[in-house]
């Protein structure tokens, strides 16, 4: 994004400097473009790429919030079921779920850094919390199958 700012900028104040190199009169059907309208131009470019990276990112957020919701109720139902062990598998399961709690946590950390961060720096933030979601994800696939194998240890 930022790459693209630049170049908008730079091919603005190319050709606002190059306005007045050629002597011979403009074609008359064609109409002569200033320095001022290819800045406004310019302008509204960058104001249309920052919009649409913003719903981008609104979109990517409304997508992983629906996905971290129905983490957060795969989490509870493995809870109910924890709930109901005894003693050592209990305390077990326990220490498990607070792992998985702990990285649920670091996912809802990187969902709100994203939702605060500008519209530039979004696509950076992303990367982070994609990696915590996959870390998330396979703990959790792995508590599940761990329980099913020998959930009354």
């Amino acid at each position: 994004m930022k790459y693209l700012t630049f170049c908008f900028l730079s091919m603005g104040l190319f050709l606002s400097g190059c306005e007045n190199t050629n002597s011979s009169a403009p074609a008359p059907d064609m109409k002569k473009v200033t320095g001022d309208e290819v800045k406004k131009e310019i302008s509204e470019a960058v104001k249309t790429t920052k919009e649409f990276t913003s719903q981008k990112r609104d979109e990517y957020l409304i997508d992983l919030k629906k996905k971290i919701d129905g983490m957060d109720a795969n989490i509870a139902e493995l809870e109910t079921k924890a709930s109901k062990l005894k003693d050592d598998a209990k305390k077990k399961w326990d220490a498990k779920l607070a792992r998985l709690k702990e990285q649920r946590k670091k996912v809802g950390t990187k969902y709100d850094e994203i939702s605060e961060s500008s519209a530039d720096a979004w696509q950076e933030l992303k990367v982070g919390l994609n990696s915590a979601w996959a870390d998330m994800k396979k703990a959790y696939v792995k508590a599940v199958e761990e329980f099913e194998e020998k959930p009354l240890d």
